[in-house]
């Protein structure tokens, strides 16, 4: 009963502090509130207590910083969206040639590693194939964020001119979700296609149709449907319906439950030792370090899935890491530090350019940070903050170039 009530008690404040049940901090409650009463009893109370501290350093930001949120967004709602650059048609270039170097590439990469979707063993294919050919990070970055971030600066354009931006956008959707499906990966469009456009039709519009957002959710749930039933073709649907509803419950907290009950009482709190790991492994991945050096997520599912384990990374979430490293002073202190930061990110689009480029791009990344939450928090926060500055880098070279392609244009 306390976790439900430090659930509700934590949305309620979020809400509160963002005047949106469409920002992406209310998002990462939202997903979480599941987990938490999904989880045994100990473990529902510190996942809570950690969503209720993430509210409350919220607040205490909007505090600290005299935010007047509704102002804010008020202010932020009567600019007119503009394009974020001078020329329309050099904008346009750069969508267009970052298109298609990401729509090549990706169809590269899938044509050397193969299709997961198709395998007899869908699961494991994905794990075992998707760093079969060198540069496979850069390859599913292209899929992962740059074709995602395209998709939505497609989607902003098109609710502002539907006629010349429709069906590029829907073309665009459809590949990148094609490819996003091909890994096997079941949770692939609600992370990089749902939420990214779930957090941006808050940045449009102040109020979102209900029905709109159920609409892009039930799409997201009958591909992961799909995905589950091609994973185990001998089971009926309530069953693929229960393995679901338990792996968005009891199934998506089984490594911070390893962590409460098993490994911190038999090893000890780490003060930082988990944290250094993360970032070394950064390195080990491009080769530069040894393969021991691993993030607290994979140490987790190593230990949980022995002989068996292939590359997976465990459901810890940055809640789990701050616990395993300085117990519940780590939890809560950790928690309360990570709200004043997720609200710090949530105003400050508030108060730049209300522009197609910049929506597109902080959307993305607001979702990123679900993310980077689950885990492991320091390493996939560095990957994701190079994927978009390489992004931003990209469009902003092929803008230039192409004027020097058409000198006429803006």
């Amino acid at each position: 009963m306390s976790a439900l009530f430090f659930c509700v008690s934590a949305l309620a404040v979020a809400i509160g502090n963002t005047k949106s049940y469409l920002s992406f901090v209310v998002v990462v409650l939202v997903f979480l509130t599941p987990v938490a009463l999904g989880a045994p009893d100990e473990v529902a109370n510190l996942l809570s207590l950690s969503m209720l501290f993430v509210s409350l350093g919220g607040l205490a930001y909007n505090i600290a910083s005299s935010k007047n949120i509704n102002k804010l967004r008020r202010n932020y709602y009567s600019r007119p969206i503009a394009l974020g650059f001078t020329s329309s048609t050099r904008f346009d270039i750069a969508v267009n040639a970052l298109v298609i170097v990401s729509v090549l590439f990706s169809a590269y990469y899938f044509s050397r590693v193969g299709i997961a979707l198709f395998a007899s063993e869908v699961g494991l294919e994905r794990l075992t194939a998707r760093h079969a050919v060198p540069g496979s990070y850069f390859f599913q970055r292209l899929f992962r964020v740059f074709l995602p971030i395209l998709w939505l600066i497609l989607y902003i354009q098109s609710s502002l001119n539907p006629p010349k931006y429709r069906v590029k956008m829907l073309a665009v959707l459809f590949v990148t979700c094609a490819f996003l499906l091909f890994t096997g990966l079941r949770g692939n469009l609600v992370t990089f296609i749902f939420t990214p456009v779930l957090i941006c039709n808050g940045f449009l519009r102040k109020n979102t149709g209900f029905l709109k957002i159920l609409l892009f959710f039930a799409a997201s749930l009958a591909a992961g449907i799909y995905i589950t039933m091609l994973m185990y073709e001998q089971t009926d649907l309530l069953m693929l319906l229960k393995l679901l509803s338990d792996r968005l419950t009891t199934l998506a907290s089984d490594g911070l439950v390893y962590v409460f009950y098993d490994k911190v009482p038999s090893e000890g709190l780490l003060y930082g030792q988990s944290w250094i790991n993360d970032f070394l492994s950064l390195f080990s991945k491009l080769g530069l370090t040894s393969a021991d050096a691993m993030n607290y997520s994979a140490q987790v599912a190593r230990d949980l899935l022995g002989d068996l384990y292939n590359g997976e990374q465990a459901a810890v979430y940055i809640f789990g890491e701050f616990y395993a490293n300085l117990g519940y002073t780590g939890v809560i202190l950790g928690s309360f530090a990570l709200g004043i930061f997720l609200q710090y990110i949530y105003c400050r689009p508030y108060t730049l350019e209300r522009s197609v480029f910049m929506i597109a791009l902080f959307s993305y990344g607001q979702a990123a940070l679900l993310l980077i939450i689950g885990g492991p928090s320091l390493s996939m926060a560095i990957d994701y903050l190079i994927s978009l500055a390489v992004f931003y880098a990209s469009f902003v070279t092929l803008y230039s170039i192409s004027r020097s392609l058409r000198p006429s244009y803006g």
